[in-house]
């Protein structure tokens, strides 16, 4: 595969043929909702719809994306339909393709992340066919010709992230993976770290804040690695601890 451009967001996503797709499950039952019957009706998460439409928001108004070329999805029925819309919306991108996922992930015994779906249900008996697979999302991808393709993962993790050496590596920064997508991931430890302030994610709302606000010591356009190392430093206050943000191994 041809080697890729790091994106500079707040230039690359105003170009004609960049695309941005938000995307997140904010109704489904994860496992840390499950009573042992599990009998519980489905959680609704507000935060989800909350952080795609505060992300889109910014995304046109600070980084001049096109509302035409913004494409925002809640609830996925499932995980071919979540690969769909990735697929569907990547292929149309030239310059530029964002992929921003914000909900939930979980890890199997295989220690590989998976990312949940409205029809994502009980994982106390492991994982099934109601989430999408990191690599999935990987092939999802392997037609798109944009020259810059960044995938931002919004996780909430319950229980922690098992094998985190292996799903967190801080020392992979500015480098694509083995398909030439360069990946950012904020992952929680529980639902109240996914929006401890009841109406956006964590992350989502500081790079939000980021791209409104900018940073007075830092470049006049970020690329991601500046957004990696800056939001580090700002989920790393003391009010904030439970979020960890770091590069996605290629090994996922």
């Amino acid at each position: 595969m041809a080697s890729r451009k790091v994106i500079s967001v707040t230039n690359t996503l105003s170009s004609p043929g960049s695309r941005a797709l938000l995307v997140g499950p904010g109704t489904h039952r994860p496992y840390a909702a499950v009573s042992p019957g599990g009998s519980e009706p489905a959680s609704i998460f507000p935060a989800v719809a909350a952080t795609v439409s505060h992300i889109g928001k910014a995304l046109v108004d600070e980084c001049g994306l096109d509302p035409t070329r913004l494409h925002m999805h809640v609830d996925p029925s499932g995980p071919q339909m979540l690969r769909n819309l990735i697929a569907v919306v990547a292929e149309r991108a030239t310059d530029a393709f964002l992929l921003y996922y914000v909900g939930y992930g979980l890890t199997g015994g295989d220690g590989k992340l998976y990312l949940a779906t409205a029809g994502t249900d009980d994982h106390r008996e492991g994982i099934d066919d109601s989430v999408l697979a990191y690599s999935e999302l990987q092939d999802a991808l392997a037609d798109c010709r944009a020259e810059s393709v960044v995938v931002i993962l919004d996780l909430c993790v319950p229980g922690g992230v098992a094998g985190a050496p292996r799903v967190l590596d801080w020392d992979v920064v500015g480098q694509a993976d083995a398909h030439g997508i360069h990946l950012l991931v904020s992952t929680a430890v529980d639902e109240t770290a996914l929006a401890p302030f009841g109406r956006y994610t964590v992350f989502g709302d500081e790079l939000v804040r980021l791209l409104r606000e900018g940073d007075a010591v830092g470049p006049a356009e970020f690329d991601l690695e500046y957004i990696y190392a800056h939001l580090r430093r700002r989920i790393f206050e003391p009010d904030i601890r439970s979020i960890q943000v770091g590069r996605v191994a290629a090994s996922l």
